[in-house]
């Protein structure tokens, strides 16, 4: 299902040849790369900057413009809530892992009010044939296997931590409905999963950084989750409310109460048999006015 990015990088600059890929990238990207770090990328020794593997990929004419058109057979989607624009963090990691992934399907919705957003991103999910939907917000940084870029919003961790790529990474723990790691936008470092947020120690916990652990909730936030085919049409089949009068899917995001509507989703999934998990190891960045996590809230 993966195809390996190092190794385009490694052929592409074979065909070129170190100094004319210097000149090439120096001409596209107006930065002088050395023949050292060419030749450390090409050995795999060191990831390209994602602007070098953009311009490669565009150089080797693969397609990784987001679009929302379905791709036929795609068995996952990933499933973009935007109020405005889509910021550049996911979207690099929207067009790295839609050319990494085969049939990748990508699906967004423009709104105002959230709850309707994702419940017509849900809507058109449950008319595809995917199995999965991976819920990722415009706003999120999620990790895409570059330590370098990782490192840029402050996600110093370990490597095996950096190197991680989120659909692969959520994908092995075989849940149904488990999420990525995130802090709140403000840079409070407030975890947007149940007990992280309202136990302080928790919190304290994990800021220090990722651990290679899943972790049963009450609820998390919809900004980093996947999501199996399975918990949308349960909820069609026992929660007869998120239908309309006349039949239609309509209200898997509805707020119930006070409650927030990726709260809400969570609350219903989880008492239709659905448990929320939140994967410990794999850290989003949360775009505000900086990218959180990083220094300011360890």
């Amino acid at each position: 299902m993966s195809i390996d990015l190092q190794a385009i990088v490694s052929a592409w600059i074979d065909k070129h040849g170190v100094d004319e890929s210097i000149e090439l990238l120096h001409e596209k990207l107006g930065k002088k790369y050395s023949p050292a770090s060419v030749n450390n990328w090409k050995n795999g020794n060191a990831n390209a900057p994602l602007p070098v593997l953009q311009y490669i990929i565009d150089g080797s004419k693969v397609e990784m413009q987001i679009s929302d058109e379905p791709f036929a057979g795609a068995k996952i989607y990933i499933a973009t809530a935007t109020h405005r624009d889509i910021s550049p963090w996911t979207a690099k990691a929207i067009e790295v892992m839609r050319y990494r992934y085969k049939d990748l399907g990508y699906l967004q919705e423009v709104g105002s009010s959230i709850h309707l957003v994702r419940n017509r991103l849900a809507e058109k999910f449950v008319k595809t044939n995917a199995d999965w939907m991976l819920s990722l917000d415009d706003d999120m940084a999620p990790p895409i296997g570059f330590p370098a870029e990782s490192a840029k919003w402050g996600a110093k961790f370990d490597q095996s931590f950096n190197r991680a790529d989120v659909i692969e990474r959520l994908m092995s723990h075989g849940k149904t409905f488990v999420s990525a790691l995130y802090f709140d936008r403000g840079g409070q470092g407030i975890p947007m999963f149940a007990e992280g947020r309202n136990s302080p120690q928790i919190a304290a916990d994990v800021r220090r950084g990722p651990v290679d652990r899943i972790q049963p909730t009450d609820w998390f936030g919809a900004g980093c989750s996947l999501i199996h085919r399975s918990v949308f049409t349960d909820m069609l089949e026992k929660i007869p409310d998120i239908r309309t009068p006349e039949g239609r899917p309509s209200g898997w995001y509805n707020p119930l109460g006070d409650a927030g509507e990726d709260v809400s989703f969570a609350i219903r999934a989880k008492e239709i048999g659905h448990q929320p998990f939140v994967d410990l190891g794999c850290i989003c960045g949360h775009v505000g006015p900086i990218v959180h996590f990083n220094e300011k809230i360890r």
